[in-house]
């Protein structure tokens, strides 16, 4: 009889767990507490259920975007919306059969163990609200990085008479019709947010204490920017990360600094330069705000100092703005699984989850080290969806033995050295900056995820691929797939083009990936042309 799996949550990263494991052949359930696959993309008056803006894009476009063996569809734009990405989800969870597996309305609340299995209690999100508990023998949490909305307290802000709202819970732009607002913060929420409010505020402030790296989506020759990465500049930022850590951050950050000056110019005194390493803060694809930026709706401001009147407030460097009817947090998140009592990974919300390469639990029992798992809390400078399906498929080969987890005191060895090298990276920044408690090093990481879930890339095209048989063969026999792999973009079908005996592969991954290339090439003389 089948191990019978739950898995909790069904939005992006439930759909990928539940896909990866009805293909290994586990017995799976999945419990949503909304009344829809897909989570937080769609668009709802509930900021629990949702913190999408109607107007939000997608950073990542459809060409790296995509799960590995499912594409998005034809008519799907080059960055999707949240309406697409919805749509795409969607059809990704009836195409492989999910929507039978998944209890909609259904809640989980705490998640507990006796006698080797794990309890879940769940909660009917209906008007019906009856609870009870259900028996599994692992259990995959895959309830996003989204957790608690962090608010910072400003000094004085009880003398403010204005709004005061995180950015999650932003609906009715209406509301703000002719008003000034003050927005707390400067990355992808803080775009959203003001693109959501153009068409309405009087102006916005955008406050913030660091720079930023600011990329277009698009590079001159009309590809997508992230169109850039392909296998082999995947092996050399590997090689260099792995080798030389400190000069790959210092180059890294050096070109991604000199793109942004020459994509986007800006006034010297918005002080978005130096920004924060990309180690700790990605760039920001900055095609929406850009334009409100240089028109004056928007205009960045220093770091929030406190609140001095009903609607007034003074900055960092001693200036103050007045007349300001809100202020909107784009703080983002503390990472938080609350349904865990004494399996919550996130002991302190500022530090890594106690977590071996932030999904397996680092518990003295290994049978809970070998049938609990979490998804969305490894998070690498990796666009797309695939770097959390190969998360998946590495959570499938160690539960079915094909890739062992090491003794418990090496995981342990492992995230003291985690800890102990952000806060040496931390340490070395020229500003106070937020470090996501998720990211992790890519080379190690995708390495450790390659060879886990067992996807063949490094061995196919790393440099130890000279001394392979296998390569080689691959080589001779398909030697325009083999280049246009290594020398066009990273296509996330690249990640199921081989069977290594792990993860299964899909056999159209090889047709998907010229498919694409014709398709991207494609877009990018049409946008030449509309220039």
């Amino acid at each position: 009889m089948p191990e019978r799996v739950a898995v909790i949550g069904a939005g992006a990263l439930g759909l990928i767990a539940l896909k990866s494991l009805q293909e290994e052949g586990f017995d799976v359930v999945g419990f949503e507490s909304r009344s829809h696959v897909g989570g937080l993309w769609k668009y709802c008056e509930d900021a629990a259920l949702s913190i999408t803006a109607e107007t939000t894009i997608f950073n990542t476009s459809r060409y790296r975007a995509a799960i590995s063996d499912f594409p998005f569809a034809p008519h799907i734009d080059d960055f999707p919306t949240a309406a697409q990405i919805l749509e795409y989800l969607q059809d990704y969870s009836r195409h492989f059969d999910l929507d039978s597996k998944i209890r909609l309305l259904s809640k989980v609340n705490s998640l507990g163990r006796t006698d080797n299995k794990w309890i879940l209690g769940i909660v009917r999100t209906d008007a019906s609200a009856s609870s009870g508990t259900e028996k599994f023998d692992r259990v995959i949490v895959a309830t996003g990085s989204f957790g608690s909305p962090k608010s910072p307290s400003l000094d004085g802000m009880e003398l403010f008479k204005g709004k005061v709202l995180h950015a999650m819970n932003i609906r009715h732009p209406e509301q703000f019709t002719g008003k000034q607002v003050l927005v707390v913060g400067l990355h992808a929420t803080a775009q959203d947010v003001t693109v959501y409010l153009s068409k309405y505020a009087a102006k916005v402030y955008i406050s913030h204490r660091n720079g930023l790296l600011m990329l277009p989506r698009y590079a001159e020759s009309g590809a997508t920017f992230d169109q850039s990465q392909n296998v082999n500049s995947l092996l050399r930022q590997s090689q260099l990360d792995w080798i030389f850590p400190g000069y790959f951050d210092w180059i890294s950050n050096k070109n991604l600094e000199k793109a942004s000056r020459k994509a986007f110019p800006i006034p010297n005194e918005w002080c978005f330069f130096p920004a924060p390493s990309i180690s700790i803060t990605g760039p920001l694809r900055a095609d929406e705000i850009y334009p409100l930026l240089m028109s004056g709706f928007a205009e960045p401001v220093r770091q929030t100092k406190r609140i001095i009147g009903p609607r007034s407030v003074e900055l960092l460097d001693g200036r103050v703005l007045t007349d300001l009817s809100a202020i909107i947090f784009c703080t983002g998140y503390d990472m938080d699984i609350p349904i865990l009592d004494d399996q919550n990974p996130y002991t302190n919300p500022n530090e890594p989850p106690n977590l071996y390469r932030n999904i397996f639990p680092l518990h003295s029992d290994p049978a809970v080290r070998s049938s609990l798992a979490f998804l969305g809390h490894a998070i690498i400078p990796f666009p797309g969806l695939v770097m959390h399906e190969l998360a998946a498929m590495s959570i499938l080969q160690v539960w079915l033995g094909r890739s062992p987890l090491p003794p418990l005191r090496e995981m342990k060895r492992w995230h003291s050295c985690h800890i102990a090298s952000r806060r040496a990276l931390l340490s070395k920044q020229s500003t106070k900056s937020t470090y996501y408690v998720a990211l992790l090093p890519e080379a190690e990481h995708i390495f450790w995820l390659d060879q886990m879930a067992g996807t063949g890339i490094f061995a196919h095209f790393g440099w130890r691929s000279w001394l392979s048989l296998r390569a080689w063969k691959f080589w001779w026999a398909q030697n325009d797939l083999y280049q246009l792999c290594r020398t066009g973009f990273l296509n996330p079908a690249i990640w199921r083009i081989f069977d290594m005996g792990k993860r299964k592969p899909w056999k159209d991954a090889p047709l998907q990936i010229f498919q694409d290339s014709t398709l991207a090439a494609h877009r990018a003389r049409q946008r030449r042309l509309n220039l």
